[in-house]
């Protein structure tokens, strides 16, 4: 090469690629340790999030803590299957229904294994497809005068479980401004039995159980059990995508046949020892009533799904050969 070449400012041929090569290079090294942060900081730790499940503590045989102190009940097993079946990492909370209502509101709960749908309250929460129904009742002192409805309340001192479903239809219905507001179902009936209020508004099994545990001898129901409530997950308003992967969770133990098994054990052994019949029947209402008509629901559903599944498959056959 002359001096004439060396001297004219030309960069030499092949230098623009090789230093392309270069930038190429350590551009891909920033972006692989950029990766490489993501990876290991990002992912993981929403792969790992450990969703809190909150439940009422003293709610049998649904949800309440074990003689050792440990959550137990249908919802917490159904909640447990879920979260295995979904691969789901959780943590279970038990507490009054009061707190773990305020928890699902103010985000230290996740998600409640059971609440009774009410369009009041979907304007609030978003709920999953009901997976029980629960009666309840009106319990009486054995020496108060007899109701059969609801609507014989007006004006009585009625005695209701805060923040639960029977206290947000007393308030809703106007039924009486006399209310005297417990935190568990068994205060609500320790209250009733020790002479407080008229009458008082809850959950059928639940009050049965804990009228045959305490010993509550005065404490009796009356009128025929109230229309039952729809008891489903519940998320707080938008949170649809934990909420579609408990109801998926859900769903795959139905069509598995663990939900039947859950059910089974919980809702249909009983212990007849020392058990009248009087009491059987009611506990048999409370479980296999709401039970036919959840399978005559899940009847009519897979029927009508089977058949729009048949009519899309026919349209589709159609569209094809057209």
């Amino acid at each position: 090469m002359s001096d004439r070449q060396r001297n004219s400012g030309r960069i030499p041929a092949g230098t623009t690629a090789r230093w392309n090569l270069d930038v190429d290079k350590n551009l891909r090294i920033v972006v692989y340790w950029i990766c490489i942060v993501l990876a290991t900081n990002i992912a993981p730790a929403a792969a790992q999030k450990t969703i809190i499940v909150g439940g009422e503590i003293d709610y049998p045989p649904y949800c309440f803590l074990d003689q050792n102190g440990h959550p137990t009940g249908f919802q917490v097993d159904l909640t447990r299957s879920i979260a295995r079946a979904m691969g789901m990492e959780i943590e279970i909370n038990l507490s009054t229904w009061a707190e773990a209502r305020q928890g699902l509101e103010n985000g230290t709960i996740d998600i409640l294994c059971g609440m009774f749908y009410s369009d009041e309250r979907a304007e609030i929460y978003d709920f999953s497809p009901p997976f029980t129904l629960v009666g309840s009742v009106i319990f009486a002192r054995k020496d108060a005068p007899s109701v059969q409805s609801i609507d014989e309340l007006r004006d009585k001192e009625i005695i209701v479980m805060r923040g639960e479903a029977m206290h947000d239809l007393v308030v809703q219905q106007k039924i009486t401004p006399k209310l005297i507001l417990a935190e568990t179902p068994d205060e609500v009936l320790r209250l009733l039995a020790a002479g407080k209020g008229d009458y008082a508004l809850g959950a059928q099994m639940p009050g049965l159980y804990w009228i045959d545990k305490l010993g509550l001898s005065n404490i009796t129901t009356m009128g025929k059990p109230l229309e039952p409530f729809k008891n489903c997950f519940a998320v707080r308003k938008g949170n649809t995508l934990l909420l579609s992967r408990f109801t998926e969770g859900l769903l795959i133990l139905q069509q598995t046949g663990a939900f039947q098994k859950l059910y089974h054990k919980w809702f249909a052994v009983f212990d007849m020892r020392g058990v009248s019949w009087m009491k059987v029947l009611q506990y048999a209402a409370a479980v296999f009533l709401p039970l036919l008509v959840l399978l005559a629901a899940a009847f009519v559903w897979s029927w009508t799904l089977r058949h729009t599944v048949a009519r899309r498959t026919l349209e589709l056959s159609e569209s094809r050969q057209q």
